[in-house]
């Protein structure tokens, strides 16, 4: 090693040496900074909570009192959801409330809200809102079957082959929304295929028959049936029915959970939202109200959507319904495995590329952020938790 080699080796030492010694000081700065913030957190730094209003039992007063009650508390701000006033399911709801005019997205409503923003931006409070009413999910009274979330349903009738078969095709029974207090069926159906799959063994998805145009608009089929036994799987596409729960009790059995595969169905219930609140609480976006969220994925599993079809042949090369109608009749085998794979692949990406993403984009289009819990769904979670702007989760304890 030369006397120039050693010479920079030491300069270089030097200059770390030096480099270090301010970076220890600029940590013990930023060391003590960091603890007095926390014997003293900056209001921002605050914990956020959830602000239950409860169906109609909420007052201008009652809205100023809680919001005190916050900033002396050291809370730095709330999201606000519209539940059942008796807080959980069945949503029964509290009877001869004082305040009756206050229905979610009255006039009064809207008052109610825009005083309570007021009320934070004087106290340097944040305030978000749930976008659905309920804890879960996305959808609300906008949202008729149409634009609904779909399922699909279908019905299976024996017959024996070697002859041309003349019947009625049952039409699939309709989905019920049995859950969080109401009981609605669902009244849109339409026609996808009809699908001969063969019985006994050795039958492979390959060797269902696809006899669609053997069926007419009312159900009737004319088929020329190949020698042996057949089960005829009728399917259809119907909404599932599920709904916002748990519901400010003026809503129940008025408000369904829009398509999350669908962009016109978000993109629909996403405007819904968020041009009445642009409209009411423009002054106080990006000031004192802040966010959207959509809380835990509570909405049942959504498999189909119009188009689905044809998303999964471009996607995985092959049609998806002789493998659906396979498994309808109550059949499977090994490639029924790498078909739930592509079903489950398929819908995760139209839940991210039709539902969340419009999500975020319009929530930021409207100057607020986007807040949400990604997971239980029929979707990636660790690809949620990227595209919020907070993800979210939560944890339960008992007594066990």
């Amino acid at each position: 090693m030369n006397r120039n080699t050693v010479a920079g080796i030491l300069a270089v030492s030097v200059m770390l040496m030096t480099s270090c010694e301010r970076t220890e000081s600029s940590d013990d700065m930023n060391l003590k900074e960091l603890s007095d913030s926390f014997v003293c957190p900056p209001q921002e730094f605050g914990p956020y909570v959830w602000w239950h209003w409860l169906g109609s039992n909420f007052s201008l007063g009652g809205i100023e009192k809680d919001l005190q009650a916050m900033k002396e508390s050291g809370i730095a701000g709330a999201t606000i959801f519209n539940v059942t006033s008796d807080v959980h399911e069945p949503q029964h709801g509290i009877l001869n409330g004082p305040w009756p005019e206050q229905t979610y997205r009255s006039e009064a409503y809207w008052n109610a809200l825009e005083h309570a923003a007021e009320v934070a931006d004087e106290l340097g409070l944040k305030l978000g809102l749930h976008n659905a009413p309920g804890y879960a999910t996305t959808g609300g009274p906008w949202i008729d079957e149409r634009r609904g979330m779909q399922t699909l349903v279908y019905s299976v009738t024996g017959i024996a082959g070697g002859k041309t078969v003349s019947i009625n095709l049952p039409e699939p029974e309709m989905p019920m929304d049995r859950g969080w207090g109401t009981h609605s069926r669902a009244t849109l159906y339409s026609d996808l295929a009809v699908m001969a799959v063969p019985e006994g063994d050795g039958a492979h998805p390959n060797s269902v028959l696809d006899i669609t145009n053997a069926m007419d608009e009312e159900g009737h089929l004319d088929w020329n049936a190949p020698d042996g036994r057949w089960n005829v799987i009728r399917i259809g596409q119907a909404p599932s029915m599920s709904s916002p729960h748990p519901l400010p009790e003026d809503l129940i059995g008025k408000a369904m959970e829009a398509d999350k595969m669908n962009r016109e169905a978000s993109a629909y219930h996403w405007d819904n939202v968020l041009e009445p609140i642009k409209e009411h609480l423009g002054e106080y976006i990006g000031r004192s109200f802040t966010h959207i969220l959509i809380d835990s994925y509570e909405a049942d599993w959504q498999n189909w959507t119009c188009g689905f079809r044809e998303e999964f042949e471009k996607e995985c090369g092959y049609d998806p319904l002789p493998f659906l109608a396979f498994s309808f009749s109550g059949k499977s085998d090994e490639s029924c495995d790498t078909f739930d794979e592509d079903m489950k692949k398929v819908v995760n990406r139209l839940y991210f590329e039709n539902g969340w993403n419009v999500a975020r984009e319009k929530i930021h289009a409207a100057g607020l952020q986007f807040y949400w819990e990604p997971y239980w769904g029929p979707f990636d979670t660790g690809t949620g938790a990227a595209l919020a702007d907070i993800p979210m989760g939560e944890f339960w304890t008992d007594t066990d």
